[in-house]
């Protein structure tokens, strides 16, 4: 077992194409880090970085404080699992899980015992004798994780494990790995672009834009305190409303072309200059936006309100929720309220309640204020 460090990782390519830049982290022996980002942001580069996968331009790449930053991939001792899951199609379930111990040379008997512990572990036992193709996604996803957990390695890495299974199964994946994680306790980097997964099964997240690690922290840290525009939009579904806006004087007011208006105190911002005319972006989550001033707020917390209207567009009834759709300028927006809540009508003109405390301010490049 083994902690994993990240010290100013680089990746640049030949052609010029800088992928991953001045990466910092650490990864505690038993943590389950989730490395999230949209296709081609460099989470897969770093995270190929760190299996030995992809050549360490600059930085450093430590395991419990050892460098192994030149170190080959067979030498890292790192077991893992890929998108395409990496079967031999010609091998059995238990050849394909003893596979990598049968290249450390080990005694046969000693091969067998460690696979039956393995597949006992994963409900593999009754499939031992089958091929890859005759095996459903789901399970080949298990052997993919038996061949990589049987060589018992000091680091786990998972290269979008699941996103070729369905929605179910992937619901059901999840949480055996994370159950199977637990039970092992190495530390473990999950690459994914599904927020989902990365809020269900992360102790902590990492995000990442253009390269660059924009935001590292809990799942609740993160959504609830995000560090810019593009985490506040990336984490979220549907996604957070973006009305554009102004400080004036020390007041933000956000408005569109319907005439919605929100006027706050720029006091309350980090960072909001005192005076002057400076353009923002004004953030509400779909949760934050209230159908009922009673339902959510006290009489005496009443002055905190700040309150619109909206033409509603569209509603869609999802039986736990309901969304209403409006649009405010030329962007659609997103309310989301219980779905025990009465349906709106298409055209029906909606009162929307929305408190300080949920709104978010960023500046015009992007950081939170």
């Amino acid at each position: 077992m083994a902690e994993i460090t990240l010290d100013g990782l680089n990746k640049v390519y030949d052609n010029g194409f800088h992928a991953v830049r001045n990466v910092s982290l650490d990864v505690a022996e038993g943590e389950f880090l989730v490395l999230l980002g949209p296709s081609g942001c460099g989470k897969s580069t770093t995270l190929r970085m760190i299996a030995g996968l992809e050549e360490i331009s600059s930085g450093k790449l430590l395991f419990d404080g050892e460098d192994v930053t030149q170190r080959a991939a067979r030498d890292r001792d790192v077991g893992m699992v890929f998108q395409n899951y990496a079967l031999y199609p010609h091998l059995t379930v238990f050849e394909n899980i003893a596979f990598p111990l049968r290249i450390q040379k080990l005694a046969k008997t000693d091969v067998a015992a460690r696979v039956r512990a393995t597949s006992n572990m994963l409900g593999l036992d009754e499939l031992l004798e089958r091929k890859p193709k005759q095996l459903s996604g789901g399970q080949r996803q298990r052997v993919a994780l038996g061949r990589a957990i049987v060589r018992k390695p000091r680091v786990f890495l998972f290269d979008e494990p699941l996103s070729n299974l369905d929605a179910k199964l992937r619901m059901r994946m999840r949480s055996e790995i994370i159950q199977l994680h637990r039970s092992i306790g190495v530390a473990a980097v999950y690459v994914t672009h599904d927020q989902t997964e990365a809020m269900t099964m992360g102790d902590r997240i990492a995000i990442m834009n253009g390269g660059e690690l924009v935001q590292l922290g809990t799942p609740r840290e993160v959504y609830d305190n995000p560090a810019d525009r593009f985490v506040a939009g990336f984490l979220g579904s549907p996604s957070m409303n973006f009305f554009e806006g102004e400080l004036r004087d020390g007041r933000l007011f956000s408005e569109d072309g319907n005439g919605i208006q929100l006027e706050l105190d720029a006091r309350s911002f980090a960072g909001a200059p005192p005076g002057g005319r400076y353009k923002v972006a004004v953030g509400i989550r779909p949760e934050a936006l209230h159908r009922r001033e009673a339902e959510f707020v006290s009489a005496e917390a009443a002055g905190d309100l700040h309150v619109f209207d909206a033409k509603i567009e569209l509603q869609e009834y999802l039986g736990h929720e309901l969304l209403l759709h409006f649009r405010t300028g030329d962007k659609q927006k997103t309310a989301r309220s219980a779905g025990a809540d009465e349906v709106a009508t298409a055209s029906e003109n909606q009162r929307f309640y929305v408190k300080s405390s949920d709104i978010f301010v960023f500046d015009a490049a992007g950081k939170r204020m």
